[in-house]
């Protein structure tokens, strides 16, 4: 599929074209994240005890879970996860429209 694309597209097109899979990727790790950190958000809340993941206790709640300043930090970095991961969809939707026009406009 790849050599064909070398005899299709102009340079400047492959490297959009590569661009997308790029970002396709970038988004496709931001949205798993995104999914992931639901339930041990959603876990703490209500339980105020844990996460059940070591990796987000040690860096977000060293010092116990009375903090609620870690729980406020610990909300704003999945805020930003979720606000970021869908800025990217928007700007990832409008390039590939503007992408796909300009090859059809070439054709």
């Amino acid at each position: 599929m790849f050599n064909q694309i070398k005899y299709i597209f102009s340079d400047e097109k492959k490297i959009y074209f590569y661009l997308i899979f790029v970002i396709l990727f970038f988004i496709s790790l931001l949205e798993a994240l995104s999914i992931g950190s639901i339930f041990p958000v959603l876990n703490l809340l209500i339980s105020k005890q844990e996460t059940n993941i070591e990796f987000i206790d040690n860096i977000f709640f060293p010092s116990g879970y009375k903090d609620t300043n870690s729980l406020i930090y610990f909300c704003l970095a999945i805020s930003l996860i979720f606000i970021l991961k869908n800025i990217l969809l928007g700007f990832f939707g409008w390039f590939k429209i503007k992408y796909t026009q300009n090859i059809s406009k070439n054709l």
